[in-house]
């Protein structure tokens, strides 16, 4: 890529719609002036949505806002780089591209009913050998299944020939390119529960056991080629779109984790865990997932160790939202005041837990208070919270063979020393905090810049040397962080099994 060329990446979250331009040096030349934030809606108790209007309007302020940050105009701009929410669905009409019903999020956990059928039907073996994935509501799959389900308007469309569903980028894209492209990317198609690993296509099988159409999901391409352009509406130009990815995968790129056995964990609305687990398909770490990492043209698939943690960011936000802080800094720093939480666990079950456990079921409870329970003891037992379940996580990939050194983090959270420290000492490996803590719009725009031919797989630009900070663990100290650790799993044994026994279901 040559000097005055500049590639803008775009990171559309679960929260916020973030952008960034990068020059052909790698350095970050502009970005947006602020998260462009998303509006969850909850129309009913674990129904959580969006709206795509909203969700399309930040893709637009937030690019916008990135060129103009660097001095710029899209004349400037050689390609586009678009992150997605991953799971998050969105059907709608090809005729008009209206959407028939609001985004259902990847934290929506509505299609218990619908997993419990397909479990009972005896699919649970086949969808983990085919996918990587387990059968679980956090997916797309059945997410659409309950579209087709209980709205009218999804049938008349499908039986029409006009139905088209998929992860929410690809409703993005149909916008941005005029409806001339419905794609979506091989990294974000791994995440819906119907993209074979080993074929690298839609699975038929898995397609008619759910009683889905592959005509109405978008084509399947990689993570690094010109798919189209957008139409000139809406940056003023046409612009071409050639690097795609779901939002953990793009991070892990973004921070250079390119080799098997490297990781990164992204510390954001939720809490993703992400290692390199080389060109094997086949391979598996018990109570995680594998998925694509990314596809680059002619190259192997590159695979992933992925464990989700759901209330991560948004468990900070809660505290804030009770009183208990004023900001997720202030709970950082209620959190330092006290070196242990006096015995207060709280198992952040908001929305059931996820890897390892997969406990759908399962609500978030405090455990151990006393009227000597104060708002420091619960922000620090909320941090620990977050870090133990990360730490389930690290400990089923170091199972599997991974092996860590160190790992780079990422995300809003990482600005809390506390929580960085507290998660190496717990995991006895050190973390790389950089001075820019979003990852995830520079892995897409890396793969944006080698999709349009600007750079090479083999030979990224490296960006100048950026402020760094290594949270090396403490040894003496991880011995009574051992101890709360193992009172805190059975902590969740014990949620667990209330969920179970009905014991939250109103």
């Amino acid at each position: 890529m040559e000097a005055g060329q500049f590639i803008l990446a775009i990171d559309q979250g679960t929260t916020s719609t973030k952008a960034i331009v990068l020059d052909a040096t790698g350095r970050v030349r502009g970005e947006s002036a602020s998260a462009c934030r998303v509006e969850a809606m909850h129309p009913r108790p674990d129904w959580v949505e969006f709206d795509p209007a909203q969700i399309l309007a930040s893709v637009r302020q937030s690019a916008e806002e990135a060129v103009r940050g660097a001095g710029l105009t899209f004349n400037d701009v050689v390609a586009i780089g678009l992150a997605n929410q991953g799971e998050t669905c969105i059907a709608f009409d090809s005729l008009s591209g209206r959407p028939i019903y609001p985004a259902i999020s990847w934290q929506d956990r509505r299609c218990e009913g619908v997993i419990n059928e397909w479990r009972a039907a005896g699919l649970e073996a086949e969808v983990a050998q085919a996918t990587g994935l387990r059968l679980d509501a956090y997916f797309t799959a059945p997410k659409l299944a309950w579209l087709l389900r209980h709205m009218p308007e999804a049938r008349e469309l499908h039986a029409a020939g006009r139905l088209r569903y998929g992860t929410s980028d690809a409703w993005l894209l149909w916008q941005l390119t005029g409806g001339k492209q419905f794609v979506t990317d091989a990294a974000t198609a791994s995440r819906t529960m119907l993209f074979d690993l080993i074929s690298q296509q839609w699975s038929a099988r898995l397609l008619d056991a759910f009683e889905l159409a592959e005509s109405a999901l978008p084509a399947v391409v990689g993570n690094a080629e010109i798919i189209g352009v957008t139409e000139a509406r809406w940056f003023g130009r046409e612009v071409p779109i050639a690097g795609l990815c779901v939002d953990q995968q793009a991070a892990l790129f973004g921070q250079g984790a390119t080799a098997a056995g490297q990781a990164k964990i992204t510390f954001g609305t939720g809490c993703f865990v992400l290692a390199n687990a080389g060109v094997d398909a086949d391979r598996r770490a018990a109570g995680l997932l594998t998925s694509v990492g990314w596809r680059l043209g002619v190259r192997p698939t590159t695979y992933v160790f992925d464990g989700g943690v759901y209330s991560a960011g948004s468990l900070v936000d809660w505290l804030c939202s009770l009183g208990l802080a004023g900001s997720a800094a202030e709970a950082s720093r209620l959190a330092s005041e006290v070196d242990h939480p006096d015995g207060v666990l709280l198992v952040p079950a908001f929305s059931g837990l996820g890897a390892p456990r997969w406990a759908s079921r399962a609500r978030a409870c405090w455990l151990g208070m006393d009227q000597g329970t104060d708002r420091r003891k619960l922000a620090r037992a909320s941090f620990e919270a977050i870090a133990f379940s990360v730490k389930e996580i690290v400990d089923r990939m170091l199972a599997a063979g991974i092996s860590l050194e160190r790992i780079n983090v990422d995300g809003g959270l990482t600005r809390s020393d506390l929580l960085m420290q507290m998660q190496a000492d717990m995991l006895g490996v050190g973390l790389m905090r950089r001075e820019m803590p979003e990852a995830t719009a520079l892995g897409v725009g890396y793969l944006a810049g080698i999709g349009c031919g600007a750079w090479d797989v083999d030979c990224l630009p490296t960006p100048p040397s950026e402020e760094a900070t290594l949270f090396e663990p403490r040894l003496e100290v991880r011995g009574g962080y051992a101890a709360r650790f193992e009172k805190w799993k059975q902590a969740c044994d014990a949620v667990i099994a209330m969920g179970d026994a009905g014991m939250f279901v109103s």
